[in-house]
Protein backbone atom coordinates (compact mmCIF):
# COMPACT_ATOMS: atom_id res chain seq x y z
CA UNK A 1 0.00 0.00 0.00
CA UNK A 2 1.18 3.16 -1.04
CA UNK A 3 2.09 5.98 1.85
CA UNK A 4 -0.49 8.29 2.54
CA UNK A 5 -0.34 11.74 4.18
CA UNK A 6 0.26 15.32 3.48
CA UNK A 7 3.84 17.68 2.76
CA UNK A 8 6.85 16.27 2.42
CA UNK A 9 8.60 13.49 2.93
CA UNK A 10 5.85 12.27 5.38
CA UNK A 11 4.92 9.10 5.40
CA UNK A 12 1.47 8.25 7.14
CA UNK A 13 -0.09 5.02 6.92
CA UNK A 14 -3.88 4.40 6.02
CA UNK A 15 -5.34 3.92 8.95
CA UNK A 16 -7.41 0.08 8.65
CA UNK A 17 -10.21 -0.94 10.00
CA UNK A 18 -10.06 -2.60 13.40
CA UNK A 19 -11.01 -6.21 12.90
CA UNK A 20 -12.83 -8.41 15.45
CA UNK A 21 -12.24 -12.10 16.01
CA UNK A 22 -14.64 -14.44 17.18
CA UNK A 23 -14.57 -16.69 19.88
CA UNK A 24 -13.31 -19.17 17.86
CA UNK A 25 -10.33 -17.70 16.35
CA UNK A 26 -9.78 -16.35 19.83
CA UNK A 27 -9.70 -19.42 21.17
CA UNK A 28 -7.31 -20.91 18.19
CA UNK A 29 -4.75 -17.77 18.50
CA UNK A 30 -4.24 -18.96 22.61
CA UNK A 31 -4.15 -22.43 21.27
CA UNK A 32 -1.57 -21.38 18.32
CA UNK A 33 0.56 -19.35 21.12
CA UNK A 34 0.64 -22.21 23.61
CA UNK A 35 2.07 -24.32 20.70
CA UNK A 36 4.75 -22.00 19.61
CA UNK A 37 5.39 -20.28 22.36
CA UNK A 38 8.26 -18.76 20.01
CA UNK A 39 5.60 -16.63 18.31
CA UNK A 40 5.33 -12.77 20.04
CA UNK A 41 2.85 -10.77 19.88
CA UNK A 42 3.74 -8.87 17.09
CA UNK A 43 4.10 -12.72 14.87
CA UNK A 44 0.41 -13.44 16.19
CA UNK A 45 -1.00 -9.71 15.67
CA UNK A 46 0.28 -10.19 11.49
CA UNK A 47 -0.82 -13.89 11.54
CA UNK A 48 -4.56 -12.93 12.65
CA UNK A 49 -4.28 -9.84 10.90
CA UNK A 50 -5.23 -7.69 14.12
CA UNK A 51 -3.73 -5.25 16.50
CA UNK A 52 -0.63 -6.13 18.80
CA UNK A 53 -2.79 -4.49 21.86
CA UNK A 54 -5.94 -6.88 20.77
CA UNK A 55 -3.55 -10.14 21.25
CA UNK A 56 -2.38 -9.21 24.22
CA UNK A 57 -5.90 -8.44 25.71
CA UNK A 58 -6.91 -11.91 24.20
CA UNK A 59 -3.50 -13.65 25.99
CA UNK A 60 -4.55 -11.66 29.16
CA UNK A 61 -7.47 -13.84 29.36
CA UNK A 62 -6.36 -17.34 27.58
CA UNK A 63 -8.00 -19.42 30.27
CA UNK A 64 -11.35 -18.14 29.40
CA UNK A 65 -10.99 -18.33 25.72
CA UNK A 66 -9.09 -22.18 25.76
CA UNK A 67 -12.53 -23.10 27.70
CA UNK A 68 -14.41 -22.02 24.99
CA UNK A 69 -16.89 -24.89 23.80
CA UNK A 70 -16.46 -24.42 19.60
CA UNK A 71 -19.38 -27.16 19.00
CA UNK A 72 -21.68 -24.64 20.66
CA UNK A 73 -23.05 -22.67 17.50
CA UNK A 74 -24.10 -19.62 19.36
CA UNK A 75 -20.53 -19.15 20.60
CA UNK A 76 -19.09 -20.47 17.42
CA UNK A 77 -19.78 -16.95 15.39
CA UNK A 78 -19.97 -14.22 18.43
CA UNK A 79 -17.13 -11.83 18.81
CA UNK A 80 -18.37 -9.69 21.93
CA UNK A 81 -18.98 -11.18 25.74
CA UNK A 82 -20.68 -7.96 26.96
CA UNK A 83 -22.08 -9.57 30.76
CA UNK A 84 -25.57 -8.36 31.85
CA UNK A 85 -26.06 -4.91 33.68
CA UNK A 86 -27.86 -6.32 36.05
CA UNK A 87 -27.06 -10.38 36.46
CA UNK A 88 -29.49 -11.20 38.77
CA UNK A 89 -32.67 -9.49 36.43
CA UNK A 90 -31.14 -11.30 33.65
CA UNK A 91 -30.93 -15.06 35.63
CA UNK A 92 -34.31 -14.81 37.01
CA UNK A 93 -36.23 -13.38 33.46
CA UNK A 94 -34.41 -16.07 31.76
CA UNK A 95 -36.20 -18.75 34.52
CA UNK A 96 -39.55 -17.34 34.23
CA UNK A 97 -39.08 -17.47 30.04
CA UNK A 98 -38.20 -20.51 30.59
CA UNK A 99 -41.20 -21.81 32.59
CA UNK A 100 -43.50 -19.89 30.70
CA UNK A 101 -42.66 -21.36 27.38
CA UNK A 102 -42.57 -25.07 29.19
CA UNK A 103 -46.34 -24.09 29.68
CA UNK A 104 -47.23 -23.43 26.20
CA UNK A 105 -48.12 -19.50 27.34
CA UNK A 106 -47.99 -16.79 25.03
CA UNK A 107 -45.45 -13.93 25.49
CA UNK A 108 -45.84 -11.51 23.59
CA UNK A 109 -49.27 -10.24 23.92
CA UNK A 110 -48.81 -7.69 26.61
CA UNK A 111 -50.10 -7.39 30.40
CA UNK A 112 -53.52 -6.88 29.65
CA UNK A 113 -54.04 -10.37 27.48
CA UNK A 114 -51.64 -12.27 30.48
CA UNK A 115 -54.57 -11.97 32.95
CA UNK A 116 -56.86 -14.99 33.70
CA UNK A 117 -60.32 -14.01 32.24
CA UNK A 118 -62.11 -16.55 34.70
CA UNK A 119 -61.29 -14.05 37.90
CA UNK A 120 -61.29 -10.71 36.36
CA UNK A 121 -64.80 -9.74 37.45
CA UNK A 122 -64.48 -11.07 40.76
CA UNK A 123 -60.79 -9.18 41.14
CA UNK A 124 -62.09 -6.46 39.65
CA UNK A 125 -65.29 -6.00 42.48
CA UNK A 126 -62.71 -6.74 45.45
CA UNK A 127 -60.18 -3.74 44.11
CA UNK A 128 -63.18 -1.98 44.36
CA UNK A 129 -64.12 -2.52 48.03
CA UNK A 130 -60.39 -1.80 48.85
CA UNK A 131 -60.39 1.44 47.03
CA UNK A 132 -63.57 2.53 48.96
CA UNK A 133 -62.17 2.64 52.01
CA UNK A 134 -59.77 5.57 50.53
CA UNK A 135 -60.64 9.51 50.33
CA UNK A 136 -61.14 9.77 45.99
CA UNK A 137 -58.12 12.32 46.04
CA UNK A 138 -55.58 9.24 47.53
CA UNK A 139 -56.51 7.07 44.93
CA UNK A 140 -54.62 7.01 41.66
CA UNK A 141 -53.52 4.50 38.67
CA UNK A 142 -49.32 4.57 39.02
CA UNK A 143 -49.45 1.87 35.81
CA UNK A 144 -46.69 2.58 33.34
CA UNK A 145 -45.95 6.19 34.93
CA UNK A 146 -42.41 5.78 36.24
CA UNK A 147 -43.05 6.28 39.29
CA UNK A 148 -41.52 2.90 40.61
Amino acid sequence: MPPVGKGKGKEVKKASKRKSLSFVQKKELCEWKRDNPSYNQNDLAKKYDISKPQVSRILKEKEKWLCIDIANKELSNQKRDRGAKFPEIESALYLWMQQVLASNLTITAGEANSAPLETLEEEHVALQKIIEQYDLHDVYNVDETALF
